[in-house]
């Protein structure tokens, strides 16, 4: 075994990745941030706060600061430590080492609470976090991936009011309309499209029942005999109701909360217009003499399949429109899916598989032939063919050789390419397609706020009107 000399883990140099030559021979560290450290000055590694140290050759002594005093794991950092099978210390990120392994001669890591926002925390000290890997500007330590950080992908924003974004699956306070994620999808159902395709079937199928019934005898479609003397009208509720009772309730819930929030919609004409038809309707079946005389039948003016089909119809319109959007986040999905998980970096003279998060800007990787480019860089060695088709559309490969960019997720061809990598993992070609599309699909366009003004006008005339008439 070996010591990490800047923060005093024990190492396996058999399963360490990270290392350096020095004068007295190889060093072994923890992870790539106390690597850089090293070489960066002669570090000596504190024990009990310095009072004992082991210095390693290098150009200049530098004495650490001691280290951070342990703090009591909180539970977001403690199950996002126990859910890595081997790895108890907070500071380092490899994926091998002893468990209980301590820092800085016995002073254990505690783990630190993570911010939400921040994509990259430290677990040392509290505050700590930004969006891009790197060091942390207190101790040095390499920040880890935040447990707690909400990505793009598990944002929720309404798609009516795209200013509505929340962390988690809800409703629009707005407009009562379910919230959908952005970005990636998330889960097998995030937009609830198998549920709106099940309400619009049913109300399809019982909708199309009721324009049989009530509209078949103005077309020459005789009824049998035992729907006469006003039997009907009563299979006409009985159809009606689990349309408006359970494949509407979601437009009734919107419009309730339209109501609430004294902003007048769609959903708020659909359920009057439906429930005034359904209301009007029971009364002419139930009562009949409560009717004005210009009623035209027995039961007077029956439109429950008024009111089943704008239900069906809306339900169907829901459901093509989170279809639409549902394919866009697979395309999203796909997209992504293009770019590799591992890269296989260059450090020194040898060659190690990292996780392309751990990838810094000016890093060298060697793509094999069939192998695809796991980050936006620019060739530093080889030559070779590269099918760009995802990007460029082009069927042919492209010739590419030293000096030409490379985009991450394209497949190498028959040569081996050294490539120096010049964009993170966030700021790839891939990465701002998706973000820019996803962007656009969440945002209004001009035209857009000018008919929500109008609609907003638009509601309470229609229903003045109606009270007018």
């Amino acid at each position: 075994m070996a010591i990490d000399p800047i923060c005093g883990m024990t190492v396996d140099p058999e399963t360490a990745l990270w290392r350096a030559e020095g004068p007295e021979g190889t060093v072994w560290f923890c992870c790539r941030g106390c690597r850089d450290r090293w070489r960066e000055s002669a570090p000596v590694a504190g024990r009990e706060g310095a009072a004992t140290s082991m210095s390693l050759p290098g150009p200049k002594l530098v004495q650490l600061a001691p280290p951070p005093p342990r703090i009591a794991p909180s539970p977001i950092a403690t199950s996002s430590m126990s859910s890595a099978s081997t790895t108890t210390a907070g500071c380092c990120s490899t994926s091998e080492r002893p468990v209980g392994s301590k820092h800085s001669g016995g002073s254990e890591h505690g783990a630190v609470s993570a911010d939400a926002e921040a994509r990259y925390f430290c677990p040392c000290c509290p505050g700590v976090g930004q969006d891009e890997p790197g060091d942390c500007p207190r101790c040095g330590m390499p920040l880890q991936p935040n447990p707690a950080f909400v990505p793009l992908s598990r944002s929720y924003v309404c798609p009516m009011h795209p200013e509505v974004r929340r962390d988690r699956p809800g409703s629009c306070p707005e407009c009562g309309m379910a919230l959908e994620p952005t970005g990636e999808g998330t889960g097998d159902d995030p937009m609830g499209e198998r549920d709106m395709r099940r309400r619009t079937i049913v109300a399809g199928l019982f909708a199309v029942a009721l324009l049989t019934i009530a509209m078949g005898p103005m077309l020459g479609l005789p009824l049998p005999a035992a729907l006469h003397h006003g039997r009907a009208g009563w299979l006409q509720l009985l159809l009606v109701l689990p349309i408006v009772l359970w494949a509407g309730l979601p437009l009734w819930q919107r419009a309730i909360r339209s109501v609430q929030v004294a902003s007048p919609n769609m959903f708020t004409l659909v359920a009057l217009g439906t429930w005034s038809a359904l209301g009007l309707s029971l009364v002419a079946l139930i009562a009949p003499g409560l009717l004005p005389a210009w009623t035209d039948s027995e039961h007077g003016s029956l439109y429950f399949e008024s009111a089943g089909t704008i239900v069906a119809f809306v339900l169907f319109g829901q459901w093509l429109e989170i279809r639409a959007r549902r394919r866009v986040q697979t395309a999203f999905a796909e997209l992504l899916s293009l770019r590799p998980t591992m890269a296989r970096l260059i450090d020194d003279d040898r060659e190690i598989d990292v996780p392309i998060e751990q990838l810094r800007i000016g890093d060298r990787l060697r793509v094999v032939p069939g192998a695809r480019v796991p980050l936006d860089g620019r060739i530093v060695q080889g030559t070779s063919q590269l099918d760009e088709s995802m990007v460029t559309g082009e069927p042919e490969p492209q010739r590419r050789a030293v000096g030409d960019p490379v985009v991450g997720g394209t497949v190498n061809g028959e040569g081996v390419l050294v490539v120096r990598v010049t964009h993170g993992v966030h700021d790839t070609l891939l990465a701002r397609i998706v973000e820019s599309v996803a962007r656009a699909q969440h945002s209004r366009a001009p035209i857009q706020r000018i008919a929500d003004r109008v609609s907003a006008r638009f509601v309470p005339a229609v229903l003045l009107a109606a009270v007018a008439a």
